[in-house]
């Protein structure tokens, strides 16, 4: 995770080398570093405050079929997050 001095943008890495075999719920990247005050937009998708990206972390959603071609389980799988003050 990279989060610029002023705190307005981080760009973050979440990668998977191997899939787990049974993989439970709720995944989630726990993030560092930001203002707690700052609302942040996360890829485009949905905002939220730096408190709750510090506390919560940004969940994955549980896919709905395991190990299938286009399923997140598979092995060496990557998601980048480019998060972005909203002013």
């Amino acid at each position: 995770m990279v989060v610029s001095k002023e705190k307005d943008e981080a760009l973050v890495g979440h990668f998977t080398i191997l899939a787990e075999p049974n993989p439970g719920y709720n995944k989630k990247v726990i993030l560092k570093g930001l203002d707690s005050e700052k609302k942040y937009l996360v890829n485009d998708e949905f905002e939220a405050y730096g408190d709750e990206l510090m506390s919560v972390g940004i969940v994955f959603p549980q896919p709905e079929r395991y190990f299938s071609k286009d399923s997140e389980t598979q092995d060496f799988k990557s998601r980048i997050f480019k998060l972005k003050e909203i002013k």
